[in-house]
């Protein structure tokens, strides 16, 4: 059977993926509540224009809209996990999911810090860095087997 996802070629074991989405997920999670917690202005829905939209309040529109497709999507997964489908297309969902969490992470980090700085603290947030070590373990182990 042919795998399908667009991360096959980076982590081929699907036990490994798993583990790696679910590390992620926590890490995105957690990140994402400590971030709420520390700030807790967001848009102000009451006195909303949109022709007095900042750039600001642009990104937090972008965080929410994401944010739906990043619980959405993590609600998919959950559930044909739970039913236990054996679709190829399930690792496509599950990737959709990391890269929804990721936009969220990114466009949260824009909305609190501003564009510049929020590009400047997201390589350094956790789950940017837990893909730069997965990245750097898969690398390492294919130079070991050329």
């Amino acid at each position: 059977m042919k795998k399908t996802g667009l991360t096959c070629r980076w982590i081929a074991s699907d036990a490994v993926f798993n583990k790696f989405s679910i590390k992620f997920n926590v890490l995105v999670v957690a990140t994402l509540i400590l971030l709420r917690m520390t700030w807790r202005e967001f848009i102000d829905f009451e006195n909303f224009e949109i022709s007095k939209v900042t750039s600001r309040e642009a990104m937090g529109l972008l965080t929410l809209m994401m944010a739906c497709f990043y619980y959405s999507g993590s609600f998919r997964w959950i559930l044909s996990d739970l039913l236990e489908f054996n679709d190829p297309l399930v690792r496509i969902d599950k990737e959709l999911a990391m890269l929804y969490g990721f936009l969220t992470l990114a466009f949260y980090l824009m909305n609190l810090f501003g564009f510049f700085w929020g590009l400047l603290w997201l390589p350094v947030s956790p789950p940017s860095l837990l893909l730069v070590l997965r990245f750097a373990k898969s690398r390492n182990v294919k130079e070991f087997q050329d």
